[in-house]
């Protein structure tokens, strides 16, 4: 603050200078936790139509209402590029967050940061970590209009004041998904013996990030 009977000296962030100057860059917060998925091919047995078609309807009723999507699966079955291709529908970058590991007074921070990426630059964001179902979410930070968690199956997020949630689960791949994802995938597998490859792919209930891998 100033000398005695001087009004408060108030500092901005340096990122709001930032951006108030046009610069689009990365939260020094959000660095190493947040990154930006890439569309991959999308899956033939993902719900996306309906995933999309919901929200279009809650929209419609009320298009100012914040909405929050989990996204469960096991690891591997491409529940981020779900979800960054239901963000891409409305127009939206995806923006993903990791929250392992973090005390709860770094969680608030991080919170709001990455909130406040979001809204100033127009992203969608996908919260994800082992423990995010623990977390206990904000109530003084308005959220973005469109958030995901990335989720195992069984797993349940704390409530969240004024946003509506729901679910989708993506299912585990089918014989014929996982020979095309391997003959895509892996080109070489083409050139295998045929009952090699047949045995891998009926053998082994692979997800699609493992065939990538």
């Amino acid at each position: 603050s100033g000398g005695k009977g001087e009004p408060s000296i108030f500092t901005v962030d340096p990122w709001i200078n930032n951006w108030l100057r046009g610069h689009d860059v990365l939260d020094p917060v959000l660095v190493g936790r947040a990154k930006f998925p890439a569309l991959h091919t999308t899956l033939e047995n993902w719900p996306l139509q309906d995933a999309r078609q919901h929200i279009d309807r809650l929209l419609a009723h009320q298009p100012l209402q914040k909405l929050r999507l989990s996204v469960m699966g096991i690891d591997g079955s491409g529940r981020q590029t779900f979800a960054a291709h239901i963000a891409a529908h409305f127009g939206l970058p995806l923006m993903a967050i990791d929250v392992d590991r973090l005390a709860p007074e770094d969680w608030r921070a991080l919170y709001l940061h990455a909130q406040r990426q979001a809204y100033l630059t127009g992203l969608a964001i996908a919260w994800r970590g082992d423990d995010l179902p623990e977390k206990i979410w904000p109530t003084e930070v308005m959220p973005v209009q469109l958030q995901f968690a990335i989720l195992g199956k069984e797993q349940v997020l704390q409530p969240q004041a004024i946003v509506i949630d729901f679910k989708v689960e993506l299912k585990p791949l089918s014989i014929a998904i996982r020979r095309q994802l391997w003959e895509s995938l892996v080109p070489m597998s083409r050139a295998w013996d045929a009952d090699v490859l047949e045995q891998l792919v009926v053998r082994y209930q692979t997800s699609v990030g493992q065939i990538a891998m």
